[in-house]
């Protein structure tokens, strides 16, 4: 299974280089959470680690995550609805033509 880092790299090296970038950023403004990954880290026993030694790493996966959900490389994304769909309201609500209306139509 891809790490997040991974997938971000696939599709764009400059968002992955970003990523890198804040989250070094992030880390140098919070030296306990730093020194926290760093002793993390030096419990892999090589220079190299493999994909799997990593994500068995829970603290760098944290850390990683939050840089993310924080400085997100991509600001945000457009989605298109696949197929024709109605979305149920709590409150039913009465449109422009005086049309009493349960659900929003998204087509």
């Amino acid at each position: 299974m891809p790490t997040t880092l991974t997938l971000i790299y696939a599709v764009d090296p400059l968002r992955c280089s970003t990523a890198v970038s804040w989250t070094l950023f992030a880390l140098s403004c919070h030296p306990a959470v730093q020194a926290k990954l760093r002793s993390e880290l030096r419990t892999c026993q090589t220079d190299s680690p493999t994909m799997d030694q990593l994500q068995a790493l829970p603290y760098l996966d944290g850390v990683v995550r939050e840089a993310l959900r924080l400085y997100a490389p991509v600001s945000s994304t457009n989605r298109v609805a696949m197929h024709d769909a109605e979305i149920p309201l709590q409150k039913p609500f009465t449109d422009k033509h005086g049309v009493l209306r349960n659900t929003i139509r998204c087509e």
